[in-house]
């Protein structure tokens, strides 16, 4: 029978047009007026091959069906032509005494983002549920109803016994950013015994919610021995507003290898004069990951500030130092640099000799451009894995390489 219908729905013709809405109508009659219960259920189960040809006014009055077998298939119909009016008659249903009923609709609900407020109180009472599924998904409606009601009832179920919805309620109160929510969302990530995952989504959506003490609270969780804690912490961080906070994120790149990378992703997402101020402080680092984590960082900045304090680190005894320093100035482009980066085209890895090629090629300047130029023209014929017909930069050097 569905190939039939994938046939109709396929033709052109006007004989396959009328022949579906034929079908169509016949469905729709019998849905609404059969009086044998097997030929409603079935009926109202084919109209989704034929959903095109019916409307949702014509469809809508099925939901009165005393058969909820009926009513779970002209919803799943009407998940094809969702506009207002069929929300508006959903939400009714969510008191449906049918669960799959209710299940349904509040799929339905969920996959087309409803924001109605109307359905509010449905919602808080399908929170206690006895079905996990129910609960996550008004979870995630509740989320987007934007309004405070809400809120208790999700904060509760934070320890939902389930951690599909506890996972949901984390995510439903960041999106709706309400400050009551930040102090139990930061219980839940400071939490030990708190489910690993719920503890990354709390402090994602205390990060959305971002009270005015959020990096107080933050970095306060970076105090805790637990790594894939304070990774998660880096990760969220959105704003560093003094040299101490800076600061302190070295000290957690220090702690642990595996946060070097996300220190530095943080450093470059927060930028800012603190992080400009400490990393140029660090360029002349003792450590060399510190002096890699530094020019890296002014690069992706992009701070003009950073070129003369850079420039010394081209003659660093680390090779891998040296083209993070090369790299850095062509991100940031500044003349200043040519005469050096020319130098450094005579260095003794040919790596860093590439780097240097390709940093001289971004600079707008003639003098660099007929160096890296001059450069290239020397190396024609020369075996290499690498496209010198490029300006693009040769692949970073990964800080893990020098830790």
């Amino acid at each position: 029978m569905s190939d039939l219908f994938q046939l109709l729905n396929q033709s052109d013709s006007t004989e396959a047009r009328d022949a579906l809405r034929a079908v169509a109508a016949a469905l729709l009659h019998i849905v609404r007026h059969d009086t044998t219960l097997n030929h409603r259920v079935e009926a109202a189960a084919t109209l989704t091959n034929v959903h095109q040809q019916v409307s949702a006014d014509e469809l809508l009055p099925a939901l009165d069906d005393s058969s909820s077998k009926v009513r779970l298939n002209v919803i799943k119909v009407l998940r094809n032509m969702v506009d207002e009016t069929v929300i508006a008659r959903l939400v009714q249903c969510l008191d449906d005494v049918d669960p799959m009923v209710r299940a349904e609709v509040l799929e339905t609900l969920v996959e087309n983002e409803v924001r109605s407020v109307t359905a509010v109180p449905n919602l808080i009472a399908m929170l206690n549920d006895s079905n996990p599924t129910i609960r996550t998904n008004a979870a995630q409606a509740l989320g987007r109803t934007g309004t405070k009601e809400a809120l208790q009832p999700l904060i509760r179920h934070l320890q939902d016994p389930d951690s599909r919805v506890s996972l949901a309620a984390a995510t439903a109160l960041g999106q709706l950013s309400f400050a009551d929510a930040a102090t139990p969302l930061f219980d839940a990530a400071h939490d030990e015994n708190t489910y690993y995952r719920l503890r990354d989504v709390a402090l994602e959506a205390l990060v959305q919610i971002n009270p005015p003490d959020i990096n107080e609270k933050l970095f306060s969780l970076l105090d805790t021995h637990e790594l894939p804690v304070r990774k998660a912490v880096v990760e969220v961080i959105q704003s560093l507003d003094s040299e101490d906070d800076v600061e302190r994120l070295l000290d957690v790149a220090d702690w642990h290898t595996s946060l070097v990378r996300p220190v530095r992703n943080a450093l470059v997402r927060c930028g800012g004069e603190a992080v400009e101020r400490v990393m140029i402080a660090s360029v002349g680092h003792v450590r060399q990951w510190v002096r890699a984590l530094a020019v890296e960082v002014l690069g992706e900045i992009q701070s003009r500030a950073a070129t003369t304090h850079i420039l010394p680190v081209l003659q660093d005894d680390v090779q891998e130092v040296r083209l993070l320093a090369v790299n850095a100035l062509g991100e940031i482009g500044d003349k200043r640099a040519v005469p050096q980066l020319i130098a450094t085209l005579k260095d003794p890895v040919w790596l860093v000799q590439v780097a240097a090629s390709s940093a001289l090629a971004r600079i707008d300047s003639a003098e660099a451009r007929e160096a890296s130029d001059d450069w290239q023209r020397t190396q024609r014929g020369r075996p290499s894995p690498l496209d010198l017909d490029t300006d693009e930069p040769p692949p970073d050097v990964d800080l893990s390489d020098i830790l």
